[in-house]
C-alpha cells in the first residue's frame, strides 16, 4: 500500500534483485504524475511475486498484494508460441498493434466463467483499488471477471479480462469474484499484434469501421512469432480474406519497379545459375564493376530488412526481398508464383535462380534498393529463337546444364525475340576456350519434341469433414452447381484481369493451329465478350463446345475466338469445383434447380464437406445467408424424402402408363464433328459401342444414375406387363 514503511532488509533485497538486470514494464496506471507499473523479468515473473507475503516494518499494514493461486494472472492472457493456429472470436479491436481474440480451445472455460457469473450472488467490494479482481456489470447489463486499471472519485476504470474492453463503473457497484473463478488462472482475452504492421501504422475511419464489421465474428488465428513480453503476432483470416486487406493496410506497401538488367552486342564475363532449357536460362554478369556496387547493395539489402516489417501480401511479379534459408542472405527477388496463403515462389532477380520462401521472409523494397539494374538476364540460345514453346527432350536439357551451369562464360547478344508476351535476348555462349555452346550441344543431336499442349491443374477438393468458404458460379442441375474457393478469389480476379490485358489486341494474338478435345485455351464468352480459361470438349469444323474451367459453364464458341492459351495462364489450378447439395437421399424435383438458382447464384457459400466420389464431385451441407439449402428446399416442396416402398401385391403398371423411348446419341452426330469417346463394348470391327468421355457426359450420367437409384430404391418400382 502506498506511504507504506518497507523494512530495510526488504529494500536490500529488492536491490539485489533488480541490480543490472533488465525488466519489461506495463504501465498500469497514473496517479498525481506517479506511473504504477507491472515489472516482468525475461523469464515472464512477476517482480511483485517476489514479495508476496513480505510484510513492512512493524505497525504497517501488511500489503494487500493476492496470492498468484488465488487470482487471475495479469500477463493478458495465455501466451502462444509461434505456429500455434486455432479458431477464435475476435472480441475487441483497438488497434492493428492491440487487439483481443478468445481462441476456441477455451470457449469451455469462457461459458464456465459466464454461467458462475450470472448464477453468483453479488458480495460487493468495501472499497476498490487500483489492481484489484473484481466482478462488474458493465453497460449490457452482463456481469464479467475485470481488473481495475483506476479509480477518479465513485468511479472505477474496470478492464474486463475476457473480452478485452474497458468501461467506467460505479465503484459500489464492483463485486468479489466468485471463489470458483480463481481456478481459471489467465484472461481468456488474448492481447494480440497484427503480423504485417509496423508501430507507427494508423488505421483510416474506415479501417476502424471495416475492423468493427468483424467484432464477435469467428476468425482463423496463427501465430507467426510473439513478442519480447510474450505478445503473440498472428495472421487473422476472416472467412479466408485476412483481417489486414480487409482494414485497408494492403495499400500502406510502396510498390517499387526493378529495372531489368541487359546485355550488350560486347562480349561480358557471365555466370549461369539456372538453366532449364536453350530458350530458358539467366546469365549473370560477373565484370569487376558490377560486383563493386552490388557487394555495397548486399550490405544495405541485410540492413534494411533486418528492420523493416513483414509484407502484408505478396502477389505475382511483386518486387520485394527475400531471404534464403539456404544460405541465410537476404535477395532482391520477384513473385513469380504464390502457393499458398503463406508460401510464395520467388526469383532472385540478381543470381538467376527460383526458391521458394515463406511470406515471413518477405520484405518490401525501398526505391533506392530497387534502383539498381538486375543482374541476371533471361536469355534464348542462339540457334533455338524459333524453338520457343517447344518441349525440350530431358537429354539435351541435361547436357546444356552440363555445359553451362556454374561456369563462367562470354555472352554476346546477336538479337532479340518475344517470350510470353516479353522481349528476351538471343545471346551466342562460349567457354573460356572460346568454343561456341550452341555448336556443342547441337552435335549431341538430341531430339526436338514437338510443342507442349498446356494443362492446368484440378483444383484441390477439400477434405471430408473439413468446411469451407466458396462463391457459386453456375447452377448445373436441381442438386448440384459448380463454386470457386474463396481463398484464392483474389488470384483469380488477378488472372481475369491478366487475361483481359494479354489479349486486348486480339488481331496479334495467336489461333491454335487445330483443336483437340482436351486442350486448354482462352476463349471469348459470348454473354460479357471476355476472355476465360477454357477446355475443348467437343469439335466441329466451324465451332467448338468450351467448358470454362474457373466458372463451370459450357458454351459453343467460333473457332475464330478461340485463342492459343499463354504458359503465364495455367499455374493457377482451375477454380470451378463441381459439387451437389446433401439432400439425404430425397428425392429432388424438377424446379428445385429454380430455387437454388434462387438462394445461391453468385453468393458466398460454406460448405460442409460430406463426401467425395472420387470424380472430382464433392457432396455437402450447403448454408447460405444463414440457412441450410438442403432445409429450404425441402421447406418448399422442392425435396421430397422418400416414401415406403410400395406393397408386394400392389406391383403392377401404373394407369395410363405408356412406353417410353431414349433418344439415340448416335443419331444427333454429324459428318466432320470430332469426339472423345470411351469404348464400352468391341464386338467386332464392325460393331464397337462407345460412349462420349467429357466432363458434360460424366455429370449428366452420374446424374442419372443417381436419381434411377434414389427413385427405384425409394418405392417407385413398377412393373411392366411385357418386355420388348
Amino acid at each position: 500500500p502506498p506511504g507504506s514503511g518497507w523494512h530495510e532488509a526488504v529494500c536490500d533485497r529488492l536491490v539485489e534483485i533488480v541490480s543490472e538486470n533488465t525488466f519489461l514494464m506495463e504501465v498500469k496506471s497514473v496517479q498525481s504524475g506517479q506511473l504504477l507499473v507491472l515489472l516482468t523479468n525475461d523469464a515472464g515473473q512477476s517482480l511483485s511475486d517476489s514479495f508476496i507475503g513480505v510484510a513492512p516494518s512493524a505497525g504497517a499494514p501488511a500489503p494487500a498484494v493476492e496470492s498468484p493461486s488465488d487470482s487471475p494472472s495479469s500477463s493478458g492472457g495465455k501466451l502462444y508460441s509461434a505456429g500455434f493456429s486455432d479458431t477464435a472470436t475476435l472480441s475487441m479491436f483497438l488497434v492493428p498493434q492491440c487487439f483481443f481474440v478468445q481462441m476456441n480451445c477455451t470457449a469451455d472455460d469462457l461459458k464456465q466463467i459466464m454461467d458462475t457469473l450470472a448464477s453468483s450472488e453479488t458480495d460487493y467490494l468495501q472499497s476498490a483499488e487500483v489492481g484489484v479482481w473484481c466482478a462488474a456489470c458493465a453497460s449490457d447489463s452482463m456481469w464479467y471477471r475485470g481488473h481495475v486499471t483506476d479509480v477518479t472519485g465513485d468511479k472505477a476504470t474496470v478492464e474486463f479480462i475476457d473480452y478485452g474492453f474497458s468501461e467506467d463503473v460505479e465503484v459500489g457497484s464492483l463485486s468479489e469474484l466468485p471463489a470458483g473463478l480463481c481456478t481459471v488462472r489467465e484472461p481468456l482475452a488474448v492481447s494480440c499484434r497484427l503480423h504485417g504492421v509496423s508501430e507507427d501504422t494508423e488505421l483510416s475511419a474506415q479501417g476502424y469501421a471495416s475492423a468493427e464489421a468483424v467484432c464477435e465474428k469467428q476468425v482463423h488465428v496463427t501465430v507467426k512469432s510473439t513478442l519480447d513480453d510474450g505478445t503473440p503476432v498472428v495472421e487473422v483470416l476472416v472467412d479466408g480474406r485476412s483481417l489486414i486487406d480487409i482494414i485497408g493496410l494492403s495499400a500502406e506497401q510502396p510498390s517499387v519497379q526493378l529495372q531489368a538488367g541487359s546485355l550488350s552486342a560486347q562480349p561480358c564475363k557471365v555466370m549461369i545459375n539456372q538453366c532449364v532449357s536453350p530458350v530458358d536460362f539467366w546469365c549473370k554478369k560477373c565484370d569487376d564493376e558490377q560486383a563493386g556496387v552490388y557487394s555495397n547493395m548486399d550490405d544495405s539489402l541485410a540492413r534494411h530488412c533486418a528492420q523493416a516489417p513483414g509484407v502484408n501480401q505478396a502477389a505475382v511479379d511483386d518486387a520485394c526481398a527475400v531471404l534464403s534459408r539456404q544460405d541465410n542472405r537476404w535477395y532482391r527477388a520477384r513473385i513469380v508464383q504464390v502457393i499458398d496463403a503463406s508460401t510464395v515462389t520467388a526469383s532472385l532477380v540478381d543470381v538467376g535462380t527460383t526458391v521458394t520462401v515463406s511470406k515471413a521472409d518477405i520484405r518490401a523494397l525501398t526505391p533506392q534498393l530497387a534502383q539498381p539494374a538486375t543482374l541476371a538476364v533471361k536469355c534464348v540460345l542462339s540457334g533455338y529463337e524459333k524453338c520457343v514453346g517447344v518441349e525440350f527432350d530431358a537429354a539435351i536439357r541435361q547436357t546444356l546444364s552440363g555445359l553451362v551451369k556454374g561456369k563462367q562464360l562470354y555472352a554476346t547478344v546477336q538479337g532479340m525475340c518475344e517470350v510470353s508476351g516479353t522481349s528476351v535476348p538471343v545471346v551466342q555462349l562460349l567457354d573460356v576456350n572460346k568454343v561456341i555452346i550452341s555448336d556443342t550441344l547441337k552435335a549431341t543431336s538430341a531430339p526436338i519434341l514437338p510443342p507442349h499442349t498446356p494443362t492446368i491443374a484440378a483444383v484441390k477438393l477439400p477434405a471430408t469433414g473439413l468446411q469451407t468458404g466458396v462463391i457459386v458460379s453456375f447452377i448445373q442441375s436441381s442438386s448440384s452447381f459448380w463454386c470457386q474457393p474463396i481463398k484464392t478469389a483474389d488470384d483469380l480476379i488477378d488472372l481475369q484481369a491478366d487475361l483481359a490485358d494479354s489479349y486486348a489486341d486480339l488481331a496479334s494474338a495467336a489461333h491454335p493451329e487445330s483443336l483437340t478435345v482436351g486442350m486448354c485455351v482462352a476463349a471469348v464468352y459470348e454473354e460479357d465478350g471476355g476472355m476465360y480459361r477454357g477446355e475443348v470438349q467437343r469439335v466441329t469444323p466451324r465451332t467448338a463446345d468450351i467448358f470454362f474451367l474457373d466458372y463451370g459453364d459450357m458454351k459453343t464458341v467460333k473457332n475464330s475466338e478461340i485463342y492459343t492459351l499463354l504458359p503465364q495462364f495455367t499455374t493457377l489450378p482451375r477454380q470451378a469445383m463441381l459439387c451437389s447439395v446433401n439432400t439425404c437421399g430425397a428425392v429432388v424435383s424438377d424446379d428445385a434447380q429454380l430455387h437454388l438458382e434462387e438462394l445461391c447464384a453468385d453468393k458466398q457459400c460454406q460448405l460442409t464437406i460430406v463426401s467425395n466420389d472420387g470424380r472430382g464431385v464433392v457432396c455437402a451441407d450447403v448454408v447460405v445467408d444463414d440457412q441450410n439449402v438442403s432445409s429450404v428446399l425441402q421447406s418448399r416442396g422442392a425435396v421430397q424424402l422418400p416414401s415406403s416402398p410400395p406393397a408386394a401385391d400392389s406391383a403392377g403398371p401404373a394407369e395410363g402408363s405408356t412406353t417410353t423411348e431414349i433418344a439415340d446419341y448416335g443419331s444427333i452426330l454429324q459428318a466432320g464433328e470430332v469426339h472423345t469417346v470411351r469404348i464400352v463394348e468391341a464386338i467386332s470391327p464392325e460393331e464397337i459401342y462407345v460412349q462420349r468421355a467429357d466432363v458434360q457426359t460424366d455429370n449428366a450420367l452420374a446424374d442419372l444414375l443417381e436419381a434411377m437409384n434414389v427413385f427405384y430404391n425409394s418405392g417407385g418400382l413398377v412393373a411392366v406387363e411385357e418386355t420388348i
